[in-house]
């Protein structure tokens, strides 16, 4: 069984300190379920917002059973299991939902679907029976963020797009209050970076 984690890790100066304590564990967590490491540090999809970089994975990710996007300010405790064993291919996983009308703009697939379900991209878990997650807009940048209430978050419209766009089920990736423990997701930003190392550091004294 063929698994990648991938991480958005693009602007070297980016988290600098951050992703010193972050990166290694991603990697350390990516090793404990028999998975490899995609790094994506290029720009494709120039003029977009960095975060709809993580769409590089439809491309990268075809030939995979299982694809796993983890945001780079993320710790995640030894004891987390294996997202990839944990439900059937037919249904993807991720950390959080919220109601999308409330931060993007819904269209005919949103509509269709009837759900309005907003996916959090921060952390992801795909088969190759749902890989369609990750496939890119069919629609201009401009459109594209025309439709989100900040921009940053474009991702988060293509992936709740792809969502209702293609029927897809989906579960928590960290259904229970124990395994909420398991992983922190820091929400980090450039400008509290010495504060979020803190938080990284003191959660991984809790090993």
């Amino acid at each position: 069984m063929k698994k990648c984690v991938h991480i958005l890790a693009i602007n070297d100066t980016y988290l600098s300190e951050l992703r010193k304590i972050t990166l290694p564990n991603l990697k350390e967590y990516a090793s404990r379920i028999g998975a490899e490491v995609n790094v994506i540090t290029e720009r494709k999809y120039d003029g977009w917002p960095i975060t709809y970089e993580k769409f590089q994975i439809y491309e990268y990710g075809m030939g995979y059973d299982w694809n796993v996007f983890i945001d780079l300010d993320t710790v995640i405790h030894p004891k987390f299991h294996d997202v990839t064993l944990q439900y059937p291919k037919s249904t993807i996983s991720f950390n959080f939902a919220y109601h999308a009308n409330t931060q993007l703009k819904l269209d005919k697939y949103f509509a269709r679907d009837g759900r309005n379900v907003g996916v959090a991209t921060n952390f992801v878990v795909t088969s190759d029976w749902t890989h369609d997650f990750w496939q890119p807009l069919d629609i201009s940048k401009e459109e594209a963020l025309s439709r989100v209430i900040r921009q940053h978050i474009v991702d988060e419209y293509c992936a709740s797009r792809n969502l209702a766009r293609y029927g897809l089920k989906y579960l928590g990736v960290a259904p229970t209050p124990e395994d909420q423990k398991l992983v922190l997701h820091i929400g980090a930003e450039r400008e509290n970076e010495e504060n979020s190392v803190s938080v990284a550091k003191e959660y991984i004294q809790t090993f």
